[in-house]
């Protein structure tokens, strides 16, 4: 079974995949000072809660674009389910070009939509919509990401329009 971790801003969403079904998932807040046992003995929880053994976990993929999550997720990946685990980031074998002008500039966060979408519509011309913290939308033509723009979230511009916009709340 794999383990994947999407780590956003705000949550850590994760999910067991079983021969490429989702099994189960689950969610927790992001929260910096997270220590590799506190996340260790969370995950092994959260499986066991959801009927999935965490000695049956054989891969674990993160994408994680908290940097300061990344070591803890790491060593907590290694302590406590004894496998290295694969970091999706610029320059991981994937199978999607990225004809970026700088191809380490692109987030990971953008690179998982981006082969999502390929997964689910291969081989076209696709605009990807991630409507997180901050959203993004990305130009993929057949499996190659050509880019896109980043702006800030849902909730952070209601928030910032009700804090500054007088009339609006």
């Amino acid at each position: 079974m794999i383990l994947c971790l999407d780590v956003g801003n705000m949550q850590v969403y994760g999910g067991v995949f079983d021969e490429g079904k989702l099994i189960t998932q689950f969610r927790r807040t992001s929260q910096l000072q997270s220590s590799s046992d506190e996340l260790g003995v969370f995950f092994r929880s959260v499986l066991r809660e959801n009927g999935v053994d965490p000695l049956t976990i054989r891969e674990i993929v993160i994408c994680c674009v908290v940097p300061d999550l990344l070591y803890s997720l790491r060593a907590c990946a290694q302590k406590y389910f004894e496998i290295e685990p694969l970091v999706l980031r610029p320059g991981v074998k994937t199978g999607l070009k990225i004809a970026y002008r700088d191809p380490k500039e692109v987030g990971a966060d953008r690179i998982a939509d981006a082969i999502g979408a390929i997964k689910l519509f291969p081989d076209r011309h696709l605009i990807v919509a991630d409507f997180g913290t901050a959203t993004t939308f990305d130009v993929l033509i057949k499996n190659t990401f050509y880019g896109g723009v980043i702006a800030p979230g849902v909730k952070l511009s209601l928030n910032t329009l009700t804090d500054k916009a007088t009339l609006i709340p």
